[in-house]
């Protein structure tokens, strides 16, 4: 989860987690919470909690979540589908929605003033501390690691940041993300903060971080659509 608190002294809360009374203290000590950015639809179960106690904070989705008919909760007269909404805060805040996936649509943040890219599942950086020698799930690593990791098991050493396997799996539209990417690119920023893994605040290499691990995805998807277009191109060609 990240906290933003803008220059008017309202708060912004990306991606939420759980929320207890400690945690709640700690974010009323920062300002009034106005708006709750629910990133995908992977992140919809938290929420009631924080509509509980911030019931006046506008909630955002992306486009594809349709809250009331998801079994976790009931937000359809609240929820602010992005981008059929004018953004907030566009001084500060820029929204960018992820396109060419099957799978789900993001929201991305850029904060101008803080130079910093917050994403929730587009990159992860997840450190190699999170595994044992024996490339086992260590017991402080989450939930999300431990299924990432099986489902997806690393290579020795590969602790690099790189696209999480919801986007590498499911990106079905190369033009579509690299243009994507040539617009995140295009954004000045020098730091990435994710939901999971540590914050790349490299101000000289996040930009090169980030291409990195957006060309894999993008080779990948190339390299898939490239065989797939020319098995059928071979069936068309034995007609």
């Amino acid at each position: 989860m990240t906290v933003i608190r803008l220059t008017s002294g309202e708060i912004i809360i990306y991606a939420p987690v759980h929320i207890d009374d400690a945690l709640n203290y700690e974010i009323l000590r920062l300002g009034k919470v106005t708006g709750i950015i629910v990133p995908n639809k992977l992140h919809l179960t938290f929420l009631p909690e924080y509509i509980a106690r911030f019931p006046e904070a506008k909630i955002y989705v992306p486009p594809g979540i349709k809250p009331e008919k998801n079994a976790v909760i009931d937000v359809s007269e609240k929820a602010i589908v992005i981008p059929t909404e004018v953004p907030m805060f566009p001084e500060e805040l820029e929204m960018i929605l992820t396109v060419g996936n099957s799978f789900f649509t993001e929201v991305l943040l850029f904060h101008k003033g803080a130079k910093v890219l917050i994403v929730a599942d587009f990159i992860i950086n997840l450190p190699s501390s999170v595994f044992s020698a024996e490339n086992q799930i260590t017991p402080e690593a989450s939930v999300y690691t431990i299924l990432t990791t099986q489902l997806f098991p690393p290579s020795p050493g590969d602790d690099k940041p790189k696209c999480s396997p919801e986007h590498a799996k499911y990106c079905t539209n190369a033009k579509e993300y690299s243009a994507l990417i040539d617009r995140l690119l295009s954004l000045d920023f020098n730091y990435i903060i994710m939901c999971y893994g540590e914050i790349i605040d490299n101000p000289g290499s996040a930009k090169n971080i980030l291409k990195s691990a957006c060309q894999t995805v993008l080779t990948d998807v190339s390299e898939r659509w490239g065989v797939t277009n020319s098995f059928f191109s071979f069936l068309g060609s034995n007609k």
